[in-house]
């Protein structure tokens, strides 16, 4: 009865220590996440880059009914259209709508950015994250200029807002946009690339 009892001690001591192994590895391979990544849980920040990316907005891409005839606090933010993607970090348009009642010659255009970031590598980021959970918002323009199927359009393209998180938007030219019969192309500055690796 002792070898019995001896027995199953030693089978609950080895199915312990197998849960245990499994949790760490398990817990020790968790795939990165934004937040683990910028709070530097696991991970350090090596590295910081000013970033510009050229948007395009293919007028072929959006669906019928965009831009929107409702005005931004109403409209629809579900047009989720892929705009650019480098593999970890994508952007999206969101939103594409008349600015409001006062202003019909203005659209208004939501973004957003989504990650899915490796073991190691880059993202990119429109805010400077300080490696506590703070960050420094100054996404800019270096000009309000945007490209209408190719030929420049002064003054198309104004930032509206940042935030929360990885959204932002825009104020565009509706007549510029309207006048585009392929793409609509501008420059956002001060996004920021941001390295890590494990720690």
């Amino acid at each position: 009865m002792f070898q019995h009892r001896q027995k199953r001690v030693m089978l609950l001591l080895l199915f312990t220590a197998l849960v245990l192994l499994l949790a760490a590895f398990f817990l020790w391979n968790r795939p990165p996440r934004l937040n683990r990544i910028l709070y530097q849980e696991g991970y350090t920040i090596t590295g910081y880059t000013e970033q510009s990316l050229s948007i395009t907005i293919s007028k072929a891409l959006l669906p019928d009914g965009f831009p929107q005839e409702a005005e931004a606090f109403e409209a629809s933010d579900n047009l989720d259209l892929l705009l650019w993607s480098n593999g970890s970090s994508s952007l999206y348009l969101d939103a594409l709508c008349y600015a409001n009642g006062r202003t019909p010659d203005l659209l208004w255009a939501s973004f957003h950015f989504q990650y899915e970031p490796s073991n190691h590598g880059s993202l990119l980021l429109p805010y400077r994250p300080d490696g506590k959970g703070g960050s420094t918002r100054s996404l800019g323009l270096s000009s309000a200029e945007a490209e209408v199927d190719s030929s420049p359009w002064p003054d198309a393209v104004h930032i509206a807002g940042q935030g929360p998180d990885e959204i932002f938007s825009v104020y565009l030219d509706a007549a510029a946009f309207q006048a585009a019969s392929e793409s609509f192309t501008f420059r956002v500055d001060d996004l920021w690339e941001v390295s890590y690796q494990p720690t």
